[in-house]
């Protein structure tokens, strides 16, 4: 679309990459030195079956199933990675749950986490990786935390994210302070009454961006239209 729109003349296309997906040797999101220290991310097979693996040691049903064990390591692993996308300060605390006055079919799943919880990162230290979620998200949250500290001076446009993710959502708010740095906000509606905008929660349609906005101190109706001006710099 940018050639045809170039007329022949010759340009320079602009790097695209998904906010979510960062990789060491593709710009502009090459993390260079800030994830030097980082282990590799496991291979998602290979975690599939570790996983499972693990299952089935604390498991008698899953160690009689293969294919119950790769269920329940499925389900692990969605797990595991929403705790690490959301930045669970400590995923231990799952073996309270044991502890807490639950009822009793809750305690066999509560104790069966507990005890992943604890054994997996064990055996991914032993491997030497890590899990590929928690790796995007400390790699995120160092971007941006260099972008804040040394901001891009090139055009930085960040668009269609909605900043779910809170590491993701700092760096939506790195690349709006940046000199030449540009944020377009997917679908957002200027036209719902205040009252309204005021009372809504994470899990209407708008949720995500309105914590997006007062995650970096700002209005909705600080917010431009696209094409009818620049709208504000968070501070």
């Amino acid at each position: 679309a940018l050639t045809r729109l170039a007329g022949g003349r010759p340009i320079l296309l602009p790097q695209v990459r998904p906010l979510g997906d960062l990789e060491e040797d593709e710009p502009p999101f090459a993390p260079g030195d800030i994830g030097l220290d980082l282990r590799p991310a496991i291979t998602p097979l290979a975690r599939r079956f570790e996983l499972a693996r693990l299952v089935a040691a604390h498991d008698p049903r899953a160690a009689a199933s293969p294919l119950h064990a790769l269920e329940m390591a499925d389900a692990l692993g969605t797990f595991l990675d929403s705790c690490q996308i959301e930045e669970v300060p400590d995923m231990g605390r799952v073996a309270d749950l044991v502890e807490a006055d639950l009822a009793q079919h809750w305690l066999d799943p509560a104790a069966f986490l507990a005890i992943a919880v604890e054994q997996w990162p064990l055996r991914l230290a032993e491997l030497g990786l890590m899990d590929p979620a928690a790796r995007r998200t400390l790699l995120l949250r160092r971007l941006a935390e260099a972008w804040t500290a040394r901001p891009p001076t090139q055009p930085l446009i960040v668009a269609g994210s909605t900043g779910t993710a809170p590491a993701a959502a700092d760096v939506i708010g790195a690349a709006a302070r940046a000199p030449q740095g540009c944020v377009v906000l997917p679908g957002l509606d200027l036209t719902l009454p205040l009252e309204a905008w005021n009372e809504l929660d994470v899990q209407h349609p708008q949720g995500a961006l309105k914590d997006l906005l007062l995650r970096h101190d700002i209005a909705r109706d600080q917010v431009a239209v696209w094409g009818a001006g620049a709208g504000p710099v968070p501070s």
